[in-house]
């Protein structure tokens, strides 16, 4: 008996077990994160809100193909473009782009001058020109480099007399003194060998100075490289470029083509999802969620025609997507976008404007700008070798303090035992015995004195060294700043006043497309132009099957449903949560890939500091250190958005997924997160520059780091995550308001107007209830009224016998 209860009990807890697993979306388990839990959530509901929309749109459409767009989840003004889709269009736009008559190779000189002056105005507006605490603060500095003093080799030099001479006497005195000094020599020379190389002063400073100065000397370099740089030519026509670029409005249909194109190839297998719905709509999370546990039976049954004809959508959303998912496609229609774009953001719409412009620019590329003298740019190299000097210095006295004379120098101590065992146990001093001890005692010493001296040679090269970087940092610290800086004010107060700005912003584009040329041949976009005309006879053949949709479905416009469904229509939970369901998938991969991150920026520090040891006459280390700061702020929001993430996550992990759908600021506050604009493909880009140029281990380890993280770059998303909760309440309230028109339509007559009849009743009743208590009340006044009355004539026949009575006694009386 007692083993049935168990296995009764056994057989319970199973039960509950399964009912309660049920609680999370279909496509989780239970092993998920929560993150993954919640956009497994945000998925469903899109999967819903976008079968709602869609069905919307083909019961009764509010724009052109706004069907296919809230069912391919891509935006009206990318869907609108797909009836402009021609083929023949796309075949002419290519001819015209790769026309070799267009001969962009013959602007490059061009170009270069226009990026030079384009660098000009970006310096000249960040640059910020050191003010008085600044020059402070680097004279304080230089002035510490000033007491950089000589390295005191007297003694080292003393001690190398000594042990010059070192030949055999037959004075015995001459003989020990020569001994003492040898043993005092080998005594002293460890410890001011040490005392020496450890006493080279930590000089520092050097980054700061270039920290206030770096951006002012280059804008100087910049403008003198921009003055010794040349000119253009006086001849420079640009006849077939300006036939090209004053298209720009023939080109804006085909640019937002492309763009539609690109979003096409580009865009994810959402509606392939939708196949879900079904199982969505059976599951016990979303009837927890949407119906307090109850079935979705009405919500079934709502969109069941929609189910019907969703294979029609799908197979459109497969014809054009196979398409345009080939590679090959997706690179040339990214490559007509980008060239397209720059095209219509130039804005010519004639030759002769473009000419005009461009005669323009030349006489602006062409002005004279007055150069300073060469002061400032000279005494700042010398300032700049200074620094490189000592660093080297530096690095010569480790490398002195490691080499093996130095070693042997120091060691050189044990052979006093050597010479204190030979003054012991010395002969007769004229005798060749001794003489023999006495030279064998001093090959020792001779072998150290060797290595001393070159120790000694390298330390009186330092001395030279240092000598050097006194001059130089002399020559920084004696020149005044105060007429360059007058010049540089003056000369980018002209620069702004005389250059368009406009004209500058215009002319930009024209000249990324010509650094960045189409191809030579239309033939390298025969693809481009090949799928162009597929996929124009695919939306033909989808737009007539969309249309049948609509036909099929407007019996529907009357449907007592369709105005909650039209209602709703106007709200997009789909982006807002897809964008959110993307956002949690990125935080939950961030996660599980941190130390992967870590070891990413860890190995970009240690980069850093190897740029930072670079030379500072390295002409690349200023644009490498400028980078790296960029590399620091990414740094610094990854670690405060893996802070933040971390935070939600432990916060979320034990809410169950009704009570987390609840919360107001759940896909909301996702804008908040900060974003890292993590970019993998541009940090390879920079360590494959720096591994050209130097080579080391710490760049060879930032590159091997890259393979295990991606790409951080979400403000897109976040931006489509505002107002996230009051479109998802709207969705609330359209499952509210047809589960409330059910009830209506199920309701009999009593269920109707039961409650007026209630009410009719109550007024009735109440209504006899006062009639009867009116008469009742009636009657009582009535009666009280006849009563008052019949006790007035009562007291008045009462009066009026008393009054008889004493008329009757009184006439009584008179007679007797």
């Amino acid at each position: 008996m007692g083993k049935v209860r168990v296995l009764i009990l056994l057989f319970l807890g199973l039960l509950c077990r399964l009912s309660g697993s049920s609680s999370t979306p279909s496509n989780a388990t239970s092993e998920d994160s929560v993150f993954l839990r919640i956009a497994e959530s945000l998925d469903a509901h899109s999967r819903l809100t976008a079968s709602l929309n869609t069905f919307a749109e083909l019961i009764n459409p509010t724009k052109p193909n706004s069907a296919l767009g809230k069912y391919f989840l891509l935006d009206d003004s990318i869907i609108s473009e797909l009836t402009n889709l021609d083929g023949t269009h796309a075949t002419r736009i290519v001819e015209e782009l790769t026309d070799s008559n267009n001969n962009l190779t013959a602007f490059n000189e061009t170009s270069k001058r226009f990026k030079m002056f384009e660098k000009l105005h970006q310096l000249i507006n960040t640059t910020v020109i050191p003010g008085k605490r600044e020059k402070d603060e680097v004279a304080a500095i230089i002035e510490g480099w000033d007491k950089f003093k000589f390295l005191d080799l007297g003694l080292l030099k003393y001690h190398k007399s000594v042990l010059e001479n070192l030949s055999y006497s037959y004075d015995a005195g001459v003989v020990e003194m020569r001994i003492r000094g040898a043993v005092a020599a080998l005594t002293a020379i460890p410890t001011i060998l040490e005392a020496i190389t450890e006493g080279i002063p930590k000089l520092d400073g050097r980054h700061r100075v270039f920290e206030i100065f770096g951006d002012f000397e280059f804008l100087i370099s910049s403008l003198k490289a921009y003055k010794e740089g040349g000119s253009v030519g006086d001849d420079d026509h640009a006849g077939n470029l300006g036939k090209l670029f004053s298209k720009s409005q023939s080109y804006r249909t085909g640019q937002r083509v492309a763009r539609m194109l690109t979003e096409l190839a580009h865009s994810s297998g959402f509606p392939q999802t939708l196949v879900h719905l079904k199982q969505d709509l059976d599951s016990q999370f979303f009837r927890k969620v949407l119906n307090k546990g109850e079935g979705l039976k009405l919500l079934k049954t709502i969109l069941n025609p929609f189910f019907e004809v969703e294979l029609v959508l799908s197979s459109i959303w497969n014809d054009l997507r196979s398409d345009a998912k080939p590679d090959a496609f997706k690179n040339s229609s990214d490559t007509v976008l980008r060239l397209l774009n720059w095209i219509t953001s130039a804005g010519y719409t004639s030759e002769i404007e473009f000419q005009t412009s461009w005669t323009h620019l030349h006489r602006i590329l062409k002005s004279e700008i007055p150069i300073s003298d060469d002061d400032f740019l000279n005494n700042f190299k010398s300032l700049t070798e200074a620094f490189d000097e000592y660093t080297g210095l530096l690095k010569r006295v480790k490398d002195l303090k490691e080499s093996k004379e130095h070693r042997a120098a120091i060691n050189g101590v044990e052979s006093i035992e050597t010479l204190n065992h030979y003054s012991v146990s010395r002969i007769h001093i004229a005798s060749v015995e001794h003489k023999n001890k006495y030279e064998e005692a001093m090959k020792e010493v001779e072998g150290v004195r060797g290595n001393f001296e070159k120790a000694l040679d390298a330390l009186v090269s330092m001395n030279e060294t240092i000598s050097a970087i006194k001059g130089k940092i002399s020559s920084f610290s004696s020149w005044k700043l105060d007429e360059t800086e007058k010049w540089l004010k003056q000369t980018s107060e002209n620069l702004r006043k005389s250059t368009d700005q406009n004209l500058l912003s215009r002319m930009t584009p024209v000249f990324k497309f010509i650094d960045s040329p189409p191809p030579q041949s239309p033939s390298d976009f025969a693809d481009f132009a090949r799928v162009c005309s597929v996929l124009a006879a695919s939306v033909k053949t989808g737009m007539a099957k969309v249309e049948d949709l609509k036909t099929k479905l407007s019996n529907l416009k009357d449907d007592r449903y369709t105005k909650y469904i039209m209602e709703f229509n106007k709200y997009n939970v789909t982006e807002k949560f897809q964008s959110g369901s993307i956002l949690f998938k990125l935080f939950d991969r961030v996660i599980k890939s941190s130390a992967d991150f870590e070891t990413f920026f860890k190995n970009g520090d240690l980069l850093e500091i190897e740029i930072r040891n670079l030379n500072f006459s390295t002409s690349t280390r200023r644009g490498w250190l400028e980078k790296m700061k960029i590399f620091q702020s990414t740094k610094s929001k990854f670690f405060e958005m893996r802070d933040q993430i971390l935070k939600r996550h432990e916060f979320y992990t034990p809410e169950s997924i009704e009570n987390l759908m609840s919360l107001r600021w759940l896909v909301e506050n996702l804008a908040d997160i900060p974003n890292p604009a993590l970019d993998v493909s541009q940090w390879r880009d920079f360590a494959a520059e720096v591994e050209n140029a130097t080579n080391s281990k710490a760049v060879t380890d930032f590159k091997s780091s890259f393979s295990k993280i991606f790409d951080l770059n979400y403000s897109a998303h976040q931006e489509k995550c505002s107002m996230a909760y009051a479109n998802y309440r709207a969705l609330l309230r359209f499952l509210k308001s047809i589960l409330a028109a059910e009830k209506v339509s199920q309701l009999t007559f009593w269920d109707y107007n039961k409650n007026w009849i209630k009410i009719g009743g109550f007024c009735f009743v109440t209504i006899l209830i006062n009639a009867v208590i009116y008469a009742v009340t009636i009657m009582n006044l009535e009666r009280k009224a006849k009563e008052s009355e019949e006790s007035e004539e009562l007291e008045h026949f009462n009066e009026m016998w008393e009054e008889f009575e004493k008329r009757k006694k009184g006439q009584f009386m008179g007679t007797y």
